[in-house]
């Protein structure tokens, strides 16, 4: 089994297309969530607008998933 996750950042606070307000500390609770559940992960990215989200958004998540690495 392979968890699947499309991670879009038109999600995040400011993207011009969306109107969700999610923040890059609610990504990274994200990652360490989904990397607690301790499956093989394949993330795929798919959406977002804002360069500026797309990188604090992208660094917040992938610094979850490590970090919940660390915790197993």
């Amino acid at each position: 089994m392979v968890l699947v996750v499309s991670l879009g950042f038109d999600t995040m606070k400011g993207d011009p297309t969306g109107s969700f307000n999610l923040t890059p500390r609610t990504l990274r609770t994200m990652g360490r969530t989904v990397a607690s559940l301790d499956l093989p992960l394949l993330v795929v990215q798919e959406g977002g607008y804002s360069l500026r989200n797309l990188r604090s958004g992208s660094v917040a998540f992938f610094q979850g998933v490590r970090d919940g690495l660390i915790a197993i």
